[in-house]
């Protein structure tokens, strides 16, 4: 717990930060079938590692390349990219590679530039500074140095992602990836349509805020994806109220990336979105969370006995209904 000092894309609200916490709980009930007087909503300044590891997975559909045959540059040091970093970490070792292997493939620039090991850095820096690359200050050097094949914005830093940038990058890849993960859209470091106009079309984009659908020249309407947070949440609050599961393991989080990359049709992929459409949200929680519960009891770390049968009678049986019952009385036609 903490102050709410490092919110994703706002920075240091303090007690204003509460407004996150108190709009999950609704979307807990909403989206999770939570009873929402067991909803008590706590400061967390928590990233959102999952939602964009099931989007990198999802891309991967896209590419046709694994998740460890990429490589990831972060721009922006904070919190949420080493969130990221770590439990994409997690997804490369599942391939069957060592842990040294999996951080190889990941570079993180902050605002001194490529975190290497010859600077002065925090712990949760130092997990992924560099031996074998020198400094670099500029993001375009260490793009054309990098040649990422995955370029993630979480610096809050507007229009940092210049057309120069995004041109080197669709040189070097034919699909680059790009996530620009700032909320609120003026805290983009480029917006979707500099990024599919600079690369031919040819990006896939996923942005923290809404985007707007943007037509390409060959008349297509391509939607780009917000990596919210909404679509992993009520699902594991769910799954660990209700299976009693402890502790929350990195493999149950990758078990629901994996899931919710699942749930994307070819439709979705085909408009440029990474992710289910929101509509379908109440499902897919359902879905996701018999996920986390089945891997949970493989595990051994769900206590809750007997083990449901059917797991999605279980869950629905607990599932809050937030609509309003209609309290007009019957009317006959005389």
């Amino acid at each position: 717990m903490t102050d709410g000092e490092r919110i994703l894309g706002f920075g240091d609200m303090g007690a204003n930060g509460m407004a996150i916490p108190l709009s999950k709980a609704v979307l807990y009930t909403a989206l999770g079938g939570l009873q929402p007087y067991h909803c008590l909503p706590v400061m967390l300044d928590v990233g959102s590692a999952v939602v964009i590891v099931s989007g990198l997975m999802t891309a991967s559909r896209v590419t046709q390349k694994k998740i460890s045959q990429n490589s990831y540059l972060f721009y922006g040091g904070g919190g949420a990219s080493i969130g990221i970093a770590r439990l994409l970490v997690q997804a490369i070792m599942e391939e069957g590679f060592s842990e040294d292997e999996a951080k190889s493939r990941i570079f993180i620039m902050d605002s001194k530039g490529l975190i290497v090991t010859s600077r002065e850095l925090s712990s949760a820096k130092s997990e992924f500074a560099r031996s074998d690359y020198p400094q670099i200050d500029s993001l375009l050097e260490a793009i054309r140095l990098i040649r990422p094949s995955v370029l993630i914005g979480a610096s809050g830093q507007s229009g940092a992602f210049t057309r120069d940038i995004l041109r080197e990058l669709s040189t070097i890849h034919k699909t680059p990836i790009i996530f620009v993960l700032s909320n609120q859209s003026n805290l983009g470091e480029c917006t979707s349509q500099m990024a599919y106009k600079a690369t031919e079309w040819r990006c896939i984009f996923v942005s923290g805020s809404s985007s707007e659908p943007v037509r390409t020249p060959d008349d297509r309407l391509l939607k780009p994806s917000q990596g919210n947070n909404c679509y992993v949440f009520p699902s594991l609050v769910n799954a660990l109220s209700l299976a009693v599961i402890r502790p929350l393991t990195y493999k149950l989080l990758l078990t629901t990336a994996k899931k919710l990359s699942e749930l994307v049709t070819d439709d979705d992929i085909r408009q440029g979105s990474m992710y289910p459409s929101i509509a379908r949200l109440p499902t897919i929680t359902k879905e996701v969370s018999c996920a986390i519960m089945e891997q949970a009891y493989k595990d051994k770390i769900a206590f809750f006995t007997p083990e449901p049968y059917n797991k999605m009678e279980f869950i629905e049986s607990y599932y809050y209904d937030h609509r309003y019952i209609n309290f007009t009385p019957d009317q006959y036609v005389w």
